[in-house]
C-alpha cells in the first residue's frame, strides 16, 4: 500500500488488515447477537470498524469493484465528459470532492458521485460509454443494485448503533428513511 494511503503505517503482511498503533481495527460480525455492543465499543475506542457477515452478496461486491475499475480506467477526457457541475455538491458525475482540499497530495481527491439511480446515472453513463450500450447498461444496473444493498446495510448499522445507545430509531430518527425505494447517494472513489 502506498504511504499516502496508510493511516499510521502500512497494513501487516500477515493479515493485510489496517493497523493503527500496532493494533488491528475491530472486526464486527453482524451475525453475532452482541453486534450492537461490539459496534458501540469499536466506535468509542476506535471510531472505525470492519464488518463481516453483512449480507451483501460477494458477487455483487466483485461486480461493483469491476465496474468502478472500468470507470476509473477510462481516459481523463472521457471522464471529464461526465463531470459534475462545479456548483453541484450533490449531483451525479465525475469530479473533485468537497473534502479534496484536505487531501491535496493523495490520489483519492476525485471520484464519481451517484446521488440517485435511474435517469441521472444513465445520462452520465451515456457520456462515459457513448458507443457501448451494454457497458453503460451493466454499469447502471450493477451500481443501482449496489446502492440498494449499501442503503440496507447503512440502515442496519445505524440501527445497531442507536440500539447500543438505548435510542429508539423509529421514534427519534424518522428522517433517516424517508423513502424505501433505495434512492440516495453513493460515492465511488
Amino acid at each position: 500500500m502506498p504511504e499516502s494511503h496508510s493511516w499510521n503505517g502500512p497494513a501487516t503482511k500477515e493479515d493485510n488488515l489496517p493497523v493503527i498503533h500496532e493494533q488491528q481495527v475491530p472486526i464486527i460480525d453482524l451475525a453475532d447477537p452482541r453486534a450492537d455492543e461490539l459496534i458501540r465499543n469499536a466506535c468509542e475506542k476506535w471510531g472505525v470498524f470492519r464488518v463481516i457477515n453483512h449480507g451483501i452478496p460477494l458477487d455483487l461486491l466483485a461486480q461493483a469493484e469491476n465496474q468502478t475499475m472500468k470507470l476509473f480506467s477510462l481516459p481523463a477526457d472521457r471522464k471529464i465528459k461526465a463531470a459534475r457541475a462545479p456548483s453541484s455538491h450533490g449531483g451525479t458525475g465525475y469530479g473533485l470532492l468537497p473534502v479534496s482540499p484536505m487531501y491535496p497530495d493523495q490520489p483519492w481527491n476525485k471520484g464519481f458521485s451517484i446521488m440517485s439511480t435511474g435517469s441521472p446515472l444513465m445520462e452520465q453513463a451515456i457520456k462515459l460509454w457513448p458507443d457501448h450500450e451494454q457497458d453503460r447498461t451493466t454499469f447502471c444496473n450493477v451500481l443501482a443494485e449496489y446502492q440498494k444493498e449499501m442503503k440496507v446495510l447503512a440502515e442496519k448499522l445505524i440501527s445497531l448503533m442507536m440500539n447500543s445507545l438505548g435510542i429508539c430509531l423509529e421514534e427519534n430518527f424518522k428522517w433517516l428513511n424517508p423513502n424505501k425505494n433505495g434512492d440516495g447517494g453513493q460515492y465511488l472513489g
